[in-house]
């Protein structure tokens, strides 16, 4: 078993995700900062091209077209699927600095297809939290 988000988790994340398939157009970069993590606050960038995940790691972006902020136990809820991206962004649970547009609907297709499906179950099964 892996914890979430520590670095071996995001080495077997991006691992997971490499199933998924092309979808040109969706293109981003997003800085992620969570909080309250079991290791203290951690910062993962994700470079997003073509609707695939090229870059999952610990780190900052450069310049993010978006940063998303979060609690430790919202990125875990998204994880399980226990909270939606919408609901928590309305409700005030994750915050968006730049384009939120990108975050919310561009990636929308990403996080609904069945090959990111099967493999976030992948990593449910094999991660602690």
């Amino acid at each position: 078993m892996t914890a979430f988000l520590t670095e071996d988790w995001l080495t077997e994340a991006a691992a997971a995700f490499t199933v998924l398939p092309d979808r040109p157009g969706i293109d981003a970069d997003v800085q992620y900062v969570v909080s309250g993590a079991p290791g203290g606050k951690v910062q993962v960038r994700a470079t997003v091209r073509s609707g695939r995940i090229t870059e999952l790691a610990v780190g900052k972006h450069d310049d993010p077209d978006c940063t998303v902020t979060l609690s430790y136990a919202d990125a875990v809820a998204l994880f399980l699927g226990e909270l939606g991206p919408e609901v928590a962004f309305m409700s005030g649970r994750v915050k968006i600095e730049g384009d939120h547009r990108i975050w919310l609907l561009d990636m929308r297709p990403i996080r609904s297809d069945d090959a990111m499906g099967a493999a976030l179950n992948a990593l449910r099964a094999m991660s602690t939290t």
